[in-house]
């Protein structure tokens, strides 16, 4: 059973980072990082290995990580943070019985 001491010296934190979401004339949603993060959460990321996230994501799964969280974090979908240098996006937040299991994928550069 997965509890919250798994794996605790390869945890770090990591500050999380809302997106500001605005609708223009045309109605198409303009997303905006805020400067300030909204959260820190301490978990180790790892490889997207899962059967069902391979087929659901594809090819996309060599951008993509995927880190299991406890705790109340305020975390949601297009919310981002950075992992090891680089940009990641929150795609998926799953609810189970005692924590989250939470992918983000990696963003494109430039």
């Amino acid at each position: 059973m997965l509890t919250e001491q798994v794996f605790t010296k390869f945890k770090k934190d990591f500050p999380v980072y809302g997106m500001t979401v605005t609708t223009d004339a045309y109605g198409s949603r303009i997303y905006k990082q805020d400067t300030e993060p909204k959260a820190t959460i301490h978990v180790m990321w790892e490889p997207v290995t899962d059967e069902v996230d391979i087929q659901t994501y594809g090819v996309d799964v060599e951008a993509m990580k995927g880190a299991v969280l406890y705790g109340s974090a305020p975390i949601e979908e297009h919310d981002r943070l950075q992992i090891d240098g680089e940009w990641y996006e929150v795609t998926s937040i799953k609810k189970l019985q005692t924590h989250r299991k939470l992918l983000a994928h990696r963003l494109k550069r430039g």
